[in-house]
């Protein structure tokens, strides 16, 4: 039963092995400013699904809108149909 579990887990136990070792070759000015650096990256790849996110649920709204016909009397800016809004 263990040796599933061992072996499983395995290349797991490498890798933190690997980033430990690592760790433990940086001093701590490089340590802080790899990790701010990997902290910075962090931050714009959030904010850009976020900002991907916010698209996507306008554009659901808009396309809920002009299937219901709320949006502008039931024609949208692009022309007479949902599709001038792709």
């Amino acid at each position: 039963m263990f040796a599933n579990f061992d072996h499983v887990f395995s290349d797991e136990n490498e890798a933190t092995t690997s980033f430990l070792m690592q760790l433990s070759t940086w001093d701590k000015e490089e340590l802080d400013e790899k990790l701010a650096n990997r902290v910075q990256v962090s931050k714009r790849a959030v904010a850009k699904v976020i900002q991907a996110f916010d698209r996507l649920m306008q554009r659901n709204e808009k396309i809920t809108l002009a299937l219901k016909g709320e949006l502008d009397g039931g024609r949208n800016e692009g022309g007479d149909n949902l599709w001038g809004m792709f």
